[in-house]
């Protein structure tokens, strides 16, 4: 439907600047198409680049590991859920990039390093007072000085 749209949208632009140009109907359709063989022929290109993304992906071996493709992608798409917004996340999709397999190789690598690194814990805190305090007494040794 919205390529029904789109694709009268630029048929109107066509006529319209056919017009203004004063060419006659049959040069105007004439470019028309061109116009749309051209973009046919680039849609068609991009799926095949996709498509050829999407082989790589099932043959890669770095996704192949740690639990298997189907799991590395799931991880993959969670990372991007979890740290990626709408914007990025849609335009991975309409464009395709999303299929690309050094894409998912990162996602894959970052997901599983931010599972093996854990969650952090927090330091206690008169600990790190004592730290603090002892960092600042081999910074400035005349500062704790104690008349003894």
């Amino acid at each position: 439907m919205k390529t029904n749209l789109n694709h009268r949208h630029v048929e109107a632009q066509f006529h319209q600047l056919g017009q203004q140009h004063r060419l006659p109907p049959h040069v105007v359709n004439d470019f028309l198409t061109l116009h749309h063989t051209h973009t046919q022929r680039r849609r068609n290109r991009d799926q095949e680049i996709i498509q050829m993304w999407r082989d790589q992906t099932q043959r890669d071996p770095v996704l192949q590991q740690k639990g298997g493709l189907d799991a590395n992608i799931a991880k993959a798409q969670q990372l991007l859920h979890r740290f990626g917004d709408s914007h990025l996340q849609q335009s991975l999709q309409t464009t395709g990039m999303g299929n690309h397999p050094a894409l998912i190789r990162l996602l894959v690598r970052l997901a599983h390093h931010l599972d093996s690194a854990g969650r952090p814990v927090p330091p206690d805190r008169q600990q790190m007072a004592k730290r603090q305090e002892d960092a600042l007494r081999d910074l400035y040794p005349t500062m704790y000085k104690t008349n003894s």
